[in-house]
Order: structure tokens, then C-alpha cells, then sequence
């Protein structure tokens, strides 16, 4: 299949601004390079302009740094072969163009189209994927940014009670649970808390299933003695704390709300498919949760951040993607029996999260794990590499 490209393309894609990319004929030399915006109308000039270099889409392998984006799935609809290189490796063949570190547009759309011509067998190829696993891996890296926001405007809480009423962060060190946020909504300040009616915040502690302190000892933590404060600090105070509830309620009901999007796509991905030969297989989705350790958000993130890996069976591109197989340093003086190992840096960092959860609670419930007492360690999280592999 490389002997039968003719025309190499190297597209440079940017964050908001405009796409510069390259076109390469191997022994004809330059085609043509040009420069379209992010939108609609652009992309799909650029794509005839592409397909009109060559006899046949078949003939054409674009090469870029993201496997994911509308110029991604513009290419892949026309029937054109994708390829991407991950940037570090770029940058080596930068070095190839211009020793003296030089970078632009230009020049890094010239370094994909060539080095496409010269070493294809560095990039990796970019498929089709289900629609199941585009929403796993979107849903997934949604709830990620939610979840992150949901700390952010916890720590945002918690400093307005360090400010005002530090004797509630002995019974809810975060400020991230509801219970709290359900009481602060009725007495925001401690001058409030005067007013303490006993039924509604038993109601709330029953609601929410807090049994590891008593209704006295959160009325006395209400009712504490207040931090002094400069006049008028309390009347704002109150404002942003109920400001500070209301955007925590929205972003935990966004959170639930993903996560039940998350279930219902696992759920369709679980299903058996029937190839064309009328053969019935599992699939991946199936395997995945059925291993030890492996959830719902755990699940969603290996499927939706290695759906190619794993439908290809590549299970050491698997292990580089999860940052999990080792980093030999054999050279020189360096013997292979005094080799230097580290960790893989160049890896996804939500594969390597999920990979290192895997195996935290592989080795919690799994009998086998289950009878050691000592904390998990690269060797727990090559154990769980080899359940998928």
C-alpha cells in the first residue's frame, strides 16, 4: 500500500486560526501548498483541492499531528488515507529540515508531506471509528473537565467557610458534599444559624444518609463562634456562598448526567455484532467489563481512548498509548543486563489514570490480589496490562 501513494500531504492544523498544508510528489517535487480556514466552506475547498492532485483518492495519504478533528472526518469521508505523527516525533524530523531549531507553518506542513514519503511506517494510521466509541471517549472527557470544575468551585467553598465558619470543615474537610451544600443553602453565614430549626436539617442528614455525627454536633458547628471579619466582608460572603451552591448543584447534575449517558453507550457497546460472514462475536466493550477492576468511568476511557488499539488487537501500541511498558536504556557501556528502565513519559495521561485505577481495584477485589496487605505497584499495573492483553 506505500508504493501505491503518489501524492503526500502535510497539513499543520491550528487551535482558531487558519490551516497551512503541503503537498509533495516524491520525485516530482512540490504540488502546491495552501492555507484554508477552520470553517465548513474551507475545508471542503481544500478537499477537492486535494483530490484533485491525484487520479484517485487511493492515491493520496495526508499526514498530521491530531487523529481527531472536522478536517480528520472531512478526509476520511472522501475515502482518503490518514495518517498522524505524535509531536515529539516531528520534532525529530523537524531537526531533518533546519538545524537551527526553525518552526513555522510552512515549514512544519513541508516536514509532514516529505517525511510521509520517506518514513510512513512512523505514523500510524487513522480509522473509522463507531459511533458508540466517538460518544464513550466524548462523554468520557466530559465528565473529566466537569469533574475538575466541580473541585474548582469546591476548593471555592471551602475557602469562604476557612474565611467564615472554619468548625463546619471538621465535619466536611472538601465542602464537596451535598449534605453541606443542602445546609449552607438555609444558613450561608453563621449569624443565620440562629434561626436553627432542627426538622429541616434532620430531614437534610436523613435525605443524605449521614450517620458519622449527630444533629448536636452540626448545630454547634453552626452556631460556632464566627471569625472576626471587616464590616460588610459578611454581607458578600453570604452572596457568593449561595452563588458558589447554586454552580456546584449545576455542574453535579451535569456530572450525573453525563455519567448516565456514559452507562447507556457502554450498554449499546455491549451488545454481540454479526460480521458479514454471519459469524457472531463479542464484542470489545463485553471483554473490557468483564475484567477485574475495569467500571463504568474506567471502562468508558479504555474504550473510547484505545478503540483502535484494542479492535486492532495491538496490545504493545496498547501499553505505550497507557504509558505502562518500560523505557529500556541499553547503549555504549550500558549492557542489557545493567539496562536502565524508567517510566514511559510520552503516553496518554486518562489512559494512564484508568490503567493505574484498573489495577488499584483489581487489587482489592480480586481473591488472588485481595490477600496481599501491600500498597499497589508498577507491577500491580503490569498485572492488569496482561488481563488485557
Amino acid at each position: 500500500m506505500e508504493s501505491d501513494y503518489s501524492v503526500f500531504v502535510g497539513i499543520d492544523l491550528a487551535m482558531t486560526a487558519s490551516h497551512q498544508a503541503f503537498a509533495w510528489g516524491g520525485d516530482l517535487g512540490c504540488l502546491g501548498e495552501r492555507r484554508f480556514e477552520h470553517s465548513a466552506k474551507e475545508i471542503h475547498a481544500f478537499v477537492e483541492w486535494v483530490l484533485g492532485l491525484a487520479t484517485s483518492p487511493e492515491r493520496v495519504v495526508v499526514g498530521l499531528e491530531s487523529p481527531h478533528g472536522p478536517v480528520v472526518e472531512e478526509l476520511l469521508g472522501r475515502g482518503i488515507s490518514v495518517f498522524h505523527l505524535n509531536p515529539k516525533q516531528l520534532d525529530r524530523f523537524r531537526d531533518r529540515e533546519s538545524v537551527a531549531g526553525a518552526k513555522d507553518d510552512r515549514r512544519d506542513a513541508r516536514c509532514l508531506a516529505r517525511s510521509l514519503a520517506t518514513d510512513l511506517h512512523c505514523f500510524r494510521r487513522v480509522e473509522p471509528q463507531e459511533p458508540v466509541y466517538v460518544r464513550l471517549r466524548e462523554a468520557s472527557r466530559e465528565r473529566e473537565r466537569l469533574v475538575s470544575d466541580l473541585g474548582g468551585q469546591a476548593n471555592r467553598l471551602r475557602d469562604e467557610l476557612h474565611r467564615l465558619s472554619p468548625a463546619l470543615l471538621a465535619l466536611c474537610p472538601g465542602a464537596n458534599e451535598r449534605w453541606l451544600w443542602d445546609v449552607l443553602a438555609l444558613y450561608p453565614t453563621p449569624a443565620d444559624a440562629s434561626n436553627f430549626r432542627r426538622g429541616k436539617v434532620r430531614e437534610i442528614l436523613r435525605v443524605r444518609r449521614i450517620r458519622r455525627f449527630d444533629l448536636e454536633k452540626l448545630k454547634a458547628a453552626l452556631r460556632s463562634p464566627p471569625v472576626r471579619v471587616a464590616p460588610g466582608v459578611l454581607e458578600a460572603a453570604r452572596g457568593r456562598v449561595l452563588r458558589l451552591i447554586k454552580a456546584l448543584r449545576v455542574i453535579e447534575e451535569n456530572v450525573r448526567e453525563v455519567e448516565s449517558e456514559i452507562r447507556s453507550a457502554l450498554t449499546e457497546a455491549r451488545f454481540s455484532s454479526e460480521d458479514t460472514s454471519g459469524k457472531v462475536e463479542q464484542r470489545d466493550a463485553a471483554i473490557v467489563l468483564s475484567m477485574p477492576g475495569v467500571g463504568t468511568i474506567v471502562g468508558a476511557t479504555l474504550l473510547g481512548e484505545a478503540t483502535q488499539a484494542l479492535r486492532d488487537r495491538d496490545y504493545a501500541l496498547f501499553r505505550c498509548l497507557a504509558g505502562i511498558a518500560p523505557v529500556t536504556k541499553a547503549s555504549g557501556k550500558r549492557s542489557r543486563k545493567r539496562a536502565k528502565v524508567t517510566m514511559r513519559r510520552a503516553c496518554s495521561a486518562r489512559l494512564r489514570n484508568a490503567m493505574h485505577h484498573m489495577a488499584q481495584v483489581a487489587s482489592q477485589r480480586t481473591p488472588r490480589r485481595r490477600r496481599t496487605t501491600r500498597p499497589v505497584a508498577n507491577e500491580d499495573i503490569h498485572t492488569a496490562a496482561r488481563f488485557v492483553a
